[in-house]
């Protein structure tokens, strides 16, 4: 889904709403937005000025399965609803914000 998993890329821009969160993100001279919204839950660590993304994924119960549960399981400890099903989009971090987001839908776009 993501170039090279988007691994080097940085984080440039976290905007939260109520229900859609919105990253920007470049690579050299690549820039991308991605816009999640029917967000349900999200849980963000260690958000700094500067982020460096190692992996970026959507897992889902069909899509790295494993992966997908530990995800969850990190939400449920500070979140606790009833299952969704819902995708999880993941961000481990070389340097700075983890993040994991449940939503429904997701669109990536390129930026000037």
């Amino acid at each position: 889904m993501f170039p090279d998993d988007l691994h080097d890329w940085y984080l440039d821009r976290f905007a939260l709403t109520p229900s859609e969160i919105t990253l920007d993100v470049h690579f050299n001279d690549m820039r991308k937005r991605i816009r999640l919204s029917g967000v349900r839950r999200c849980l963000v660590n260690n958000l700094l000025t500067s982020n460096v993304i190692f992996e970026a994924k959507v897992v889902s119960v069909d899509h790295e399965p494993e992966l997908y549960n530990e995800e969850v399981t990190r939400l449920e400890e500070t979140y606790p609803i009833n299952p969704t099903g819902l995708p999880v989009f993941c961000i481990s971090a070389s340097l700075g914000a983890a993040m994991t987001i449940e939503f429904t839908d997701i669109q990536i776009s390129d930026l000037p």
